[in-house]
Formats: structure tokens, sequence, C-alpha cells
């Protein structure tokens, strides 16, 4: 098995509390040591992020401009010494033979520019629902429109200058746009995983997500005016449904019933599949997020602020 250079990449903000463990994780490797690095990227000056990487041999940047992870993963790039940049989050801990895998789906799949992870260690069902850990023995190669942060790896030839998004959240969704603009295959792996000590997807998150989108939208994703009527839809839809249960008049629900069943069908093709047994409050929280997405969305459209 041939064993190509690696950067890993840590983006931290105020991290000293928890980074040690994924360094750590990071360090034990089963990975020839001589054939990758650590790099950390962090805007905050952390005396306990700077400690810890002293201590365990790990490059730091300081990069007070890198006050979002999009900017701080296009930092590590820039400061990448391996063929392949591999990220990982301050919150995860990889399983020693992270890196074997991922060098191993490239081998096995030379065509792709990108392999992509996922999160294990949900604390309850809708987190493991989420992180989809029910999924096993499951790879699929094609053009990503979807997450890629806190676990994956790139070819840095490959992306060939193509960077992530630099507005707060969904920075990933971004570079897997640009990177099916390109016609560049990504591989999603779901045996490919590290262990995320919180939760990435929570409803709060959901409307920061939207917000960003209003700023990724104009940035980078265009589809502007289509996005635009999206949100406006939403909010007409459920003002309508708020008269409608006020005065009684039913037919004012059926606009948000109509978007209700177009979120459902976003939903059973992204998170798919879905245990037969939580299939009813799977799919409600995954209604309830879509309608929330789209209302920050519209909070930036009426009142547009810089998100990160």
């Amino acid at each position: 098995m041939d064993f190509p250079k690696i950067t890993v990449a840590i983006v931290a903000h105020n991290s000293g509390r928890i980074i040690g463990d994924c360094i750590q994780s990071v360090i034990t490797q089963e990975y020839p040591k001589d054939r990758y690095d650590i790099v950390v990227v962090d805007d905050s000056n952390d005396e306990d992020t700077i400690r810890i990487c002293k201590q365990n041999g790990v490059r730091y940047i300081y990069a007070p401009e890198a006050n979002s992870p999009g900017k701080g993963r296009n930092i590590a790039l820039k400061n990448a010494t391996g063929e392949i940049i591999a990220f990982i989050d301050t919150d995860c801990i990889a399983p020693r033979d992270w890196l074997i895998k991922i060098v191993k789906d490239f081998a096995e799949n030379p065509d792709v520019v990108g392999v992509v992870g996922g999160f294990s260690g949900g604390k309850n069902w809708l987190q493991r629902l989420v992180n989809k850990e029910h999924v096993r023995n499951l790879k699929v190669k094609g053009y990503s429109t979807g997450f890629l942060e806190g676990n994956c790896a790139f070819k840095l030839n490959g992306l060939n200058g193509l960077k992530f998004g630099e507005y707060k959240y969904a920075e990933g969704i971004v570079l897997a746009k640009q990177l099916s603009a390109k016609g560049l295959f990504v591989l999603t792996d779901y045996d490919l995983r590290v262990i995320h000590k919180g939760f990435t997807h929570t409803l709060r998150k959901f409307f920061k997500m939207g917000r960003a989108h209003y700023h990724n939208t104009r940035s980078y994703l265009g589809d502007v005016l289509k996005s635009d009527l999206s949100a406006l839809a939403v909010v007409f839809s459920l003002v309508l449904l708020l008269v409608g249960v006020l005065f009684k008049i039913l037919v004012f629900a059926i606009p948000a019933l109509l978007i209700s069943g177009m979120f459902i069908v976003y939903a059973h093709k992204w998170h798919s599949p879905v245990p037969l047994l939580k299939i009813v409050p799977s799919y409600l929280y995954f209604l309830i997020a879509r309608w929330i997405f789209w209302l920050g969305y519209f909070r930036e459209f009426v009142k547009p602020e810089k998100v990160g």
C-alpha cells in the first residue's frame, strides 16, 4: 500500500478545553508518522491551544482573520504540505485507522477528488439518526451537494484552488457546489466515521444555516431569485396558515401543506433510509428544520447582517 503525504487540518476557536483529545487521536494514527503532519489554524490565540500544540509538536498558525470555519479551512489549504489534506473538528476524535481508510478510499476510487465521512457517538436516537449511524457498509460516489466539513479529505491538486465558503455555517456546501460545477466526484464512505462530542444539526443551527445561505447564495451559489422566492413563499404560507386558524378558513392551510410536502420529499431524498420505528418523529424533525432554515433566510432577506 502506498502512503501519500497527508496534512491533517484542525480549525480552532477558544478550543483549549477540547482540542487535546482531538490532537491525541490524530497523533496516534496507525499511518506512518513521517507521512503526515498536523496543522492547527486558530483565530483566538488561545493559550491552552498553543500549549497543547507545542507539547505535541503540532504546527500552530495564529490567524485572527480566520473568524469563520471556512476562512480557517482555506488558510489550512494554503499551508498544507501533503498531497492530501484531511479535516477534522476540534470536538471530534478519530479512530486509529481514520487516515488508513481515507487513503484506501482514494486508492480504490482514483476518479474522486474528495472523500467524506460521517459522525458517530450520538447521545440519543435523534442524534444517531441525523448522523446516519444506522447506515453501514455503504459508499456513494457522485456530485456532492452536502456537507464537506468536519470529517473529509481532498486531493490538493484536484481542488486546484477551489475553496470553502467564508461565511459562518454551511461553508462545505459552497465547496460542494464548486466541485459539482466542475464535474468533480466525491466519495461518501459511511464507515469513515469520527466520534463527535456535540450535535451538528440542532434546530438553532438550522436557523443560522438559513441566514448563512442568504449570503452564500449571493456570494457563491447563484439562484438568488429562486431562493428569495422560496423564503417568501414559506413566510406567506405561514401567515395564511395563522389567519386560517384564527378565522377558521381551512383552505388557507393549503399552501403550508404543499410546502410541507415538498420538505418531506427533500428529507426523504437526503436523510433516507430512516429506521421504520422512527419514521414519524424523524420526518417531523426534518420538516421543522426546513421551515426554520427558510425563516433564517428570510430574516437576512429583511435585514441583512454579516454572518461570520
